[in-house]
């Protein structure tokens, strides 16, 4: 049916008759033909026209500029020319089927087919196969594009997410997508190895992933997701993920909510990331600082019970040369003596622990210690208990204080009798050990640096110790033996006293089966210093010019009234100030200084230091009196060399008898 109609030509009132034929204008169809033709001919795309037998039968300019011929070359020259490989089976399987169902076939979508230039140099292309049937006339049209720079992009897109990947598995950050209306999950790569889940076996749901978070924190975290997901704000969470092999790890999860227009919640996103190793020297550093803290109190404890001890132990002994030979008042006395002795122990474990107590570090041989330790203690051992000692036969040497290893050896020695009721054996051993990077032994500590090491072995087929108590077992006055027959110090010593040598200990415990405890301390070639017995002398005193400082009221005047009875001269001073100031104003030399070391407004050694400004004839002759040291003496409580120095408590006549022998050196 042929029909027309008349409009006016917009801003011109020309008429045009258009007319239609079926429904589609003449014009619409010129129209589509012209802006065809142009894209046909300067289009982006190559163009090509392949007969049946693989001939190009047409090509638009961009075909011949991609490929750097001329039109008329191209005309009659084989397909392969432009694209050497895979075209030619895929025009064969089109040309079979076209009759039957043309349609369009990519080729090339993954970048992975060549084009060839007129000069021979190739480059990636994509390919669009199009069967073109008009009558008997029957071609493929191949619409050809230069995919170089989508396959950089592509390149680089990958190297960017292996870069990502990379960088989440150094920093253990994987990221996550959920989404809400679904409930389906994506987890990144790093999720997965955090959460020790092989991808096939995860359900990929926001329930799978809940089914991994530690029964006891799946509360805290539903009540972080549901909160963000109400109030909009991002959430930050700690819990802990249990793998399917039962390790328990510590993550930190973050994540933010997504939105639409409306304001639903459509999405999460967010990252995890394991915090295992962080939150285990987070552990590792709070357990120091309350270590310290408790090093501090008992340090503090320990000196004022060190000067009371020492006014206890010295009027005993005044009083028992004033009773003279009456039995039982000796007798009492010898007693109160006896416990203070005792006390004098417990306060040393506290300053070993407190790291205040003096510490004399020299070459010491290990096999010696333990020989005298072991000897003292195997009265003290029951009968049901064999007591076996293996020593090293060339044993290095340690450096230590010979008072504080003592203790350490002691003080496993009494822990692994106490744990055997039943009989049984109790082990001492030592040897030598070398650590390093390429050979390291199975069973050394992987804390340990490489090196050499003297170890000391405490065993014994004890009642053993659960994992929860192993863990506690270095803690300060932490004992399963009741409040009666432990301090709880003994091992927390140990562990101080080795820890600060540079070495390690560790245990080895199962209930039935005993424990085994482990000491390496840094060993040298250097060899120790045999032990000088001191000549004993008779005490006597002297005439000399005494200056005693000491803080404590009670201890000043008792130590004064000592010194007066052995015939000395003594002017005492509350602090090291107050001696300066009574130097000054009595412009009176003395022979000897008398200090403790830790006093309010002015310490012993910045006083001894101060002495070379003392009146004329004053000697620089000084004895320390004190139960520790301090930072002002030297770092972690070493005295420097040449230093007098006598502990508290001490007895009347280990006083008289020091300071006689600093007046006659």
């Amino acid at each position: 049916m042929l029909s027309s109609s008349v409009r006016n030509s917009a801003g011109s009132g020309d008429l045009v008759t258009q007319r239609h034929v079926g429904g589609a204008s003449i014009e619409d169809e010129q129209v589509g033909t012209t802006v065809a033709s142009a894209l046909l001919h300067e289009g982006p795309a190559a163009v090509l026209a392949v007969d049946r037998d693989g001939a190009i039968v047409f090509s638009n300019q961009q075909a011949a500029r991609l490929f750097g011929y001329r039109r008329q070359e191209l005309h009659g020259e084989p397909i392969e020319t432009l694209v050497p490989d895979g075209f030619r089976s895929h025009h064969e399987a089109l040309r079979k089927r076209y009759q039957i169902e043309p349609r369009r076939r990519p080729m090339g979508d993954e970048g992975n087919l060549e084009g060839r230039r007129s000069n021979g140099t190739v480059f990636p292309v994509e390919v669009d196969l199009l069967p073109v049937v008009r009558g008997n006339t029957r071609w493929i049209v191949a619409t050809v594009v230069d995919v170089s720079a989508r396959q950089r992009t592509r390149h680089a897109l990958r190297i960017s997410e292996e870069r990502l990947r990379r960088a989440q598995r150094v920093a253990q950050v994987g990221f996550w997508d959920w989404n809400i209306a679904t409930g389906e999950l994506y987890w990144s790569d790093e999720i997965f190895a955090i959460f020790g889940i092989n991808r096939s076996m995860f359900a990929a749901t926001y329930d799978s992933f809940v089914e991994a978070v530690h029964p006891e924190d799946r509360s805290l975290v539903q009540q972080a997701v549901d909160s963000s997901i109400n109030d909009g704000a991002p959430y930050s969470v700690d819990h802990r993920v249990i793998r399917p092999s039962g390790e328990v790890r510590y993550v930190l999860e973050q994540g933010e909510v997504t939105r639409d227009v409306a304001g639903t919640p459509i999405r999460m996103l967010g990252t995890v990331h394991d915090v295992t190793e962080r939150r285990a020297l987070e552990q590792k550093l709070l357990h120091s600082q309350k270590m310290e803290a408790f090093g501090r109190l008992a340090g503090g404890i320990a000196h004022d019970f060190n000067n009371l001890l020492a006014v206890i132990v010295n009027h005993i002994v005044l009083a028992k040369d004033e009773i003279g030979q009456q039995p039982e008042p000796q007798q009492r006395m010898d007693n109160i003596l006896e416990t203070c002795t005792h006390a004098t122990r417990l306060v040393r474990q506290l300053l070993a622990f407190s790291r205040k107590s003096v510490v004399r570090t020299k070459p010491l041989c290990l096999n010696d210690t333990v020989r005298q330790v072991s000897a003292i203690a195997s009265q003290a051992i029951p009968k049901h208990i064999e007591l076996v000692v293996r020593l090293e036969e060339q044993p290095w040497t340690i450096k230590a204080d010979p008072v504080q290893m003592e203790q350490l050896v002691l003080n496993l020695l009494v822990n692994a009798r106490d744990a055997m009721a039943k009989p049984g054996h109790l082990r001492l051993e030592t040897c030598n050990t070398s650590i390093s990077e390429t050979q390291r032994e199975p069973a050394a500590p992987a804390a340990l640096a490489p090196g050499d090491y003297v170890c000391l072995t405490v065993s014994d087929s004890g009642e053993g110790m659960s994992e929860a108590v192993m863990q506690r077992v270095f803690e300060p006055f932490f004992t399963t033996k009741g409040p009666e027959a432990g301090t709880g110090l003994g091992l927390a010593t140990c562990y101080d006293v080795v820890n600060h040598m540079g070495g390690h200990i560790d245990v080895a415990s199962e209930l039935g089966k005993g424990s085994t405890f482990r000491v390496f301390m840094p060993g040298f070639t250097q060899p120790a210093e045999p032990e000088q017995a001191q000549p004993k002398q008779a005490t006597k005193g002297g005439t000399e010019d005494v200056l005693l400082v000491e803080d404590n009221d009670q201890l000043r005047g008792l130590l004064a009234d000592v010194l007066r009875r052995s015939g000395y001269r003594v002017r005492t001073a509350s602090d090291g100030l107050q001696a300066q100031q009574l130097l000054r104003s009595e412009r009176a030399p003395v022979d000897i200084v008398v200090t403790d070391v830790v006093m309010p407004n002015l310490r012993g050694p910045e006083l001894a230091r101060s002495l070379s400004t003392a009146p004329a004839g004053t000697s620089s002759k000084v004895l320390f009196i004190s139960g520790y040291t301090d930072d002002a003496l030297s770092m972690y409580g070493a005295l420097p060399p040449g230093t007098e120095l006598l502990n508290k408590p001490f007895q009347p006549d280990e006083l008289v008898r020091r300071v006689r022998e600093i007046l006659d050196r």
